[in-house]
């Protein structure tokens, strides 16, 4: 496959998935009224945020495609402003992309523990050390992403800097070491990413044995659908992180062109299709889980108070 034809697919792809976002998220907005505050909505609300985030990494992706196909400066330009636009795009990017991932797996957290709550008012040990985790693993990508911005905006900004005249092997190990560093974290914020998708995907499925039988089954296999197909999402992630960042040939292969189309599909349109089952969650009436529930009313303790 050229390179233009797999450019013109994955831009196609791409805007394909993208309006349709857009729209999901307004209505989102505009059909759910749930809390942080009520222990069985907590999981729509961090749905909001994957939404917003997800249409934003897409948006940027999209003016970065075209700011790219319109000028050859990106290749040719250190001190060109569309080069220099393109990388600080690209490097703004990665965090919202990986803070808008850890986003997904707290909406599909607080989904099971909503499950949870429709057969127990109990807040259990377990809950509480797995909510620890879990906001653990939020501070940990939202930190991470952000050092990984860091350190690719100064690489960028160490070759703007540069006049020519510094090119000796302290700048080039300079750039070396900052690059594996980033890449470094990059593959580290993926395999978290995996670690919290197989959590979520064993909290899923011991949430769903509770309403087996009860008028929630059928929204419990929504959600074990969502579980199962975050995981194989992240499983491809990390596997296309590592082939990117750490197998220098596969950028110069036959299968690199085929690898960005199998990513905008198993990463990209995967997750999309996970925020629509969530969003056919909050908002459809007949799965039971788009109102708030009887038993939020009653007192809540310290620990459903928290995050």
């Amino acid at each position: 496959m050229s390179s233009p034809l797999t450019f013109i697919v994955n831009t196609t792809l791409l805007g394909l998935v993208t309006l349709p976002a857009l729209i999901l998220t307004v209505l989102l907005f505009r059909r759910t009224s749930g809390s942080r505050h009520e222990p069985s909505r907590k999981w729509v609300t961090y749905t909001k945020v994957a939404f917003v985030l997800y249409s934003l990494v897409n948006i940027l992706t999209l003016i970065i495609t075209g700011v790219n196909t319109s000028s050859d400066s990106y290749y040719y330009g250190y001190y060109s402003p569309s080069y220099l636009a393109l990388l600080a795009l690209s490097s703004i990017s990665i965090p919202i992309g990986h803070v808008g991932s850890a986003a997904v797996f707290l909406a599909l957290f607080y989904l099971a523990r909503a499950f949870s709550l429709h057969r127990t008012d109990e807040t259990s040990k377990r809950y509480r050390i797995g909510r620890q985790w879990a906001l653990g693993a939020f501070i940990w990508v939202c930190l991470a992403s952000l050092t990984v911005m860091c350190l690719s905006i100064s690489i960028f900004a160490a070759r703007y800097a540069n006049t020519g005249y510094n090119n000796g092997p302290d700048y080039y190990d300079g750039i070396r070491n900052r690059s594996i560093a980033a890449s470094s974290f990059d593959l580290a914020l993926f395999v978290t990413h995996l670690i919290c998708a197989i959590g979520t995907m064993v909290y899923v499925a011991k949430a769903r044995r509770k309403v087996l039988g009860t008028p929630l089954q059928k929204a419990s296999n929504l959600m074990l659908t969502c579980a199962i197909l975050w995981l194989l999402r992240n499983v491809w992630s990390l596997l296309f992180s590592i082939l990117w960042g750490f197998m220098y040939g596969f950028a110069f292969s036959f299968m690199y062109s085929w690898g960005y189309i199998f990513d905008m599909i198993l990463n990209n349109w995967m997750t999309f299709v996970i925020l629509v089952l969530l969003y056919v969650l909050a908002t459809t009436d007949k799965y039971a889980m788009s109102q708030p529930q009887e038993q939020e009313r009653r007192p809540k303790s310290m620990d459903e108070e928290a995050f």
